[in-house]
């Protein structure tokens, strides 16, 4: 029998591969550590295929990967992610140009078909590339560079959701004075560092800076973007200095926004393509910036796992006055929901512009509408405001709970998300996992009752519309064995009648789109925790119905008549039995129903009857 070895840090999404696995066929061994899935292999003769999760707290699948491949393991690897598709791609592309024996993606979520097409399908090999050599560069003296930096303070601009209007989140920017408190260009001055080959160093400075203020300010569900140059992720040791400053300061990798700026195009280099897919995999997110104009082209847009599209403010200030400027954003906007990609649009400076970008589905807005880049000090006044309008406590996440921390999920309420659109899947899950809800999403209702087989999530958020099966259908096929599982129909304003009609089905709640990702939250929460209790109910009245079905014939005469409050000799006298074997009988029916008085084997009696 073919054998396959699943490395996965999630146990729940560990077991079910292997459920799949051995449905399919196969030897399954399921492993949640890397040392055990590399002993196990070291233990072996030939070598088996391999499942892979990108995405692992310790060691990540990349770097899993390339450790088989410098072994010499000859067995095929296949990927796995719930990331976005470009991610997976990049990874794909990636270790198949480095020479690693990839013979398949599998985006998750999937079906049990998608899994067994994957594991017997036949590897494809990509052709190599040819690696480049990082450039050579001039050093300034560490002087120059000191009064540069010294002069270096960071200013965060708002951006907000178009739809809500409330505040998303931050960019970051460099901003340089004089010493007679004038502001300098910060483009002179990033030229000046680029020429003397200082650009790395300022952006590690940035970075520190940056997560420093976000230690201290930034809430969960608020998220800052960093400009960054390519070129710093040419030295592998880019991406290690990133994840040892959130580390220390204890922040979580969904919190920030890489945005490639768009003073040159990316260099030709694997490292860079390696760091861009490892920071997708760890939860960062990257966003191709200026686009449509200088180097931010549909080219880097296919080769590389962006999260986001920003759309250049040349178009976004003339799309007013100029139609075809309009017309030119609404595709931006639209490719960007086509290849399920956040859409922010920057210089968003009136309400008209505001309200053109939010009929045309962008996502997010910046600009001086949304308010002017601001010190330290202003924009963590922005953040107490904002939280102060949701009603919520301000945190820092340095309190934040450890079971909410990056890759923790396996205490998470898990939430199954059936939508056949790929955007709406992708904001509920990034939304509700900073919610602290673990999200297993599926694209179809077939494959999500398929998966009722292998697993029950604690929450159904539910689509109506979708082709092959809508969500009525998926409604009335629901096994018996899930039905206490709540099911929320997510529903947009024109059908609310539908909704109605599925809660009559079963579903427990619809909301209407758009959905603030709070408010849903705590939907989700009330209506777990109910049927938490509801479950709990029922398996007190199957426990009690089960211990009363111990009773024998005479014990259970007994038991009724003292459920109707009948004493002992009144027990005696209907039954025609003695007094003593009333009291005899009494202690028996006691023990088993593991009750100490007539008070509580009422109780027992009265939930194993909660009817009447």
């Amino acid at each position: 029998m073919h054998s396959l070895f699943i490395l996965d840090d999630n146990p729940q999404t560990a077991k079910l591969f292997k459920r799949f696995a051995v449905k399919a066929g196969l030897q399954a061994v399921a492993f949640t550590e890397p040392r055990d899935f590399f002993a196990a292999l070291s233990a072996r003769d030939t070598s088996p295929d391999v499942l892979l999760d990108l995405h692992m707290p310790d060691i990540g699948g990349i770097d899993v990967a390339e450790k088989l491949q410098q072994a010499d393991f000859s067995g095929r690897v296949f990927l796995t992610s719930g990331a976005d598709a470009p991610v997976l791609e990049a990874a794909g592309r990636l270790l198949s140009g480095s020479g690693a024996k990839i013979a398949g993606l599998l985006p998750k979520p999937f079906s049990f078909a998608d899994f067994e097409r994957l594991v017997t399908s036949q590897p494809s090999a990509d052709p190599d590339k040819e690696k480049s050599s990082p450039p050579d560069t001039l050093i300034c003296s560490q002087e120059e560079f000191a009064q540069i930096q010294a002069t270096l303070q960071l200013y965060f601009q708002p951006k907000i959701w178009a739809k809500s209007r409330k505040l998303a989140g931050f960019e970051a920017l460099a901003r340089f004075w004089n010493a007679d408190g004038e502001m300098l260009s910060t483009d002179d001055c990033i030229a000046q560092l680029q020429s003397h080959g200082r650009m790395d160093s300022l952006t590690e400075t940035v970075i520190e800076k940056s997560m420093e203020w976000a230690s201290e300010v930034l809430t969960d569900d608020l998220h800052l973007a960093i400009n960054i140059e390519p070129e710093f992720f040419e030295q592998p040791e880019g991406l290690e200095k990133i994840e040892r400053l959130r580390k220390e300061k204890g922040l979580k990798a969904s919190q920030f926004i890489f945005e490639v700026t768009e003073r040159s195009g990316l260099p030709d280099d694997e490292n860079v393509l390696k760091s861009f897919t490892k920071l997708r995999v760890a939860g960062y997110g990257i966003a191709i910036d200026d686009f449509g104009i200088g180097f931010s082209s549909l080219k880097q847009l296919s080769d590389f796992p962006f999260s986001e599209l920003k759309i250049d403010g040349n178009f976004v200030a003339r799309m007013e006055q100029e139609e075809r400027a309009a017309e030119i954003v609404r595709a931006m906007v639209r490719l960007a929901k086509r290849t399920g990609i956040l859409c922010t649009a920057e210089r968003v400076e009136t309400e008209s512009a505001a309200q053109i970008l939010e009929e045309a589905g962008c996502d997010q807005l910046q600009g001086f509408w949304t308010g002017r880049p601001a010190p330290a000090d202003e924009a963590a006044k922005l953040v107490s405001d904002a939280a102060r309008a949701d009603g919520k406590k301000v945190e820092s996440p340095l309190n934040a709970s450890p079971d909410q921390s990056d890759g923790d999920t396996k205490s998470r309420p898990l939430v199954a998300i059936v939508d056949d659109e790929s955007g709406v899947r992708q904001t509920l899950v990034r939304g509700l996992e900073r919610q602290g809800f673990a999200c297993r999403p599926y694209r179809s209702g077939v494959d999500f009752l398929e998966s009722l087989e292998f697993e029950l999530p604690d929450c159904v958020i539910l689509d109506m519309r979708m082709p092959e099966m809508n969500g009525m259908a998926v409604l009335e096929s629901i096994p018996d064995e899930a039905q206490a599982v709540p099911i929320i129909v997510l529903t947009s304003h024109g059908e609310i009648s539908l909704a109605v009609d599925a809660m009559k089905n079963g579903a427990v709640d619809f909301i209407e789109k758009p959905v603030s990702i709070k408010e849903f939250a705590k939907k989700i929460n009330e209506h777990i925790a109910r049927s938490i209790e509801l479950r709990r109910q029922v398996d007190e009245v199957e426990r009690n119905k089960s211990l009363i079905a111990l009773l024998t014939s005479r014990e259970s005469e007994i038991a009724a008549q003292i459920v109707d409050g009948n004493s002992n000799k009144e027990i005696a006298r209907t039954l025609d039995i003695s007094p003593r074997t009333v009291e005899v009988h009494r202690a028996n029916i006691f023990k088993k129903l593991g009750v100490r008085n007539a008070v509580e084997f009422t109780l027992v009696f009265e939930k194993a009857n909660p009817s009447k």
